[in-house]
C-alpha cells in the first residue's frame, strides 16, 4: 500500500514549495481547491495554519486567548468561501506567502481570499490608479501613444471624452469606477488566458448628464429672455396673437 506521502501531491504535502513545483502537479490534484479530493484539501489547510503560526505565533496566541474557537470558525468559513473554492494551490500559496510578510496575517476568510487574488502588479501590470493616471494623461491622442501595456489601453476605449473633459469631482469619481470595471475585466481575462483585445462589455460613456444640462440651461436662458421683454411664459392664443400684433 502506498505512503500518504507518495499519494499526496507536493502543492498540498509543503505549501510553500515553489510555484514551479506545484504547477508539475496541477494535472494529479485538479485546477482548483473544490475539485481537489477531500483529504487533499484538509491536509491544504491544516499546513495553511501551520504555516500563519509559524510565521506569526504571537498574535495567534493571542487571538486564540480571546476567541478560542477562531482557528475552527477561520478553517470553516475559508473552505465554504466560493472564492477560494476555486482559487488553485498556486494562488493560495501566493496569499500565504503574502500573510507571512505581513506584520499582522488575515484573522478572517475574506482577508485571507483578498490576498490570494492576483493583482495587477503580479502579473507585471502598472496598479489599478496607476493605469488610470496614465489613460488620463495620454486621452487626448491615445491611439498615437506609447503605453505600457495595451491592456491599460483597452480599459480606456470608450472612454476617452471622459477621461479628457472630467471636471467636477463627481464626473472624476464615475470616470475612475468606469475605467478600473474595464481594467479589472481585462485583466481577469489575460489571466485566465482570454484574448483581451475581443469584444467584451465595457462601461461606456454617459453624455446623457452632458445633454441634460445644455437642455435646462437653454430654457432658463430662454425664461429669463421671455421675462425681460415682460412675456408671461404662459397665455392664451388670443393673448399671443394680441402680443404678436403688438409687436409688428
Amino acid at each position: 500500500m502506498k505512503t500518504i506521502s507518495e499519494i499526496m501531491p507536493v502543492a498540498v504535502q509543503n505549501i510553500s514549495a515553489p510555484v514551479q513545483q506545484q504547477s508539475e502537479q496541477k494535472q494529479q490534484t485538479g485546477n482548483t481547491f473544490s475539485t481537489m479530493p477531500a483529504e487533499m484539501r484538509g491536509r491544504l489547510i491544516n499546513r495553511l495554519f501551520s504555516a500563519l503560526k509559524t510565521s506569526h505565533p504571537f498574535q495567534i496566541r493571542s487571538i486564540l486567548k480571546d476567541v478560542p474557537e477562531w482557528e475552527t470558525v477561520m478553517k470553516r468559513d475559508l473552505v465554504a468561501h466560493p472564492d477560494f473554492q476555486l482559487m488553485t494551490a498556486e494562488q493560495i500559496k501566493a496569499g500565504l506567502d503574502k500573510a507571512k510578510g505581513r506584520e499582522f496575517m488575515p484573522t478572517n476568510a475574506h482577508q485571507f481570499v483578498e490576498l490570494c487574488r492576483q493583482t495587477p502588479q503580479d502579473l507585471g501590470l502598472p496598479s489599478e490608479m496607476e493605469a488610470f493616471s496614465e489613460a488620463g494623461s495620454k486621452s487626448h491622442d491615445p491611439m498615437n501613444q506609447s503605453w505600457s501595456h495595451k491592456i491599460v489601453c483597452l480599459a480606456g476605449r470608450n472612454l476617452w471624452h471622459n477621461l479628457r473633459s472630467s471636471c467636477s469631482q463627481f464626473e472624476h469619481d464615475t470616470v475612475r469606477k468606469q475605467y478600473i470595471a474595464n481594467y479589472r475585466t481585462l485583466v481577469a481575462r489575460m489571466v485566465s488566458g482570454c484574448d483581451i483585445a475581443a469584444d467584451v462589455p465595457m462601461q461606456i460613456e454617459d453624455h446623457r448628464g452632458t445633454a441634460i444640462e445644455a437642455e435646462r440651461a437653454g430654457n432658463i436662458a430662454l425664461r429669463n429672455e421671455l421675462i425681460e421683454k415682460g412675456i408671461p411664459e404662459k397665455m392664451s392664443r388670443d393673448d399671443a396673437m394680441a402680443r404678436m400684433r403688438a409687436m409688428l
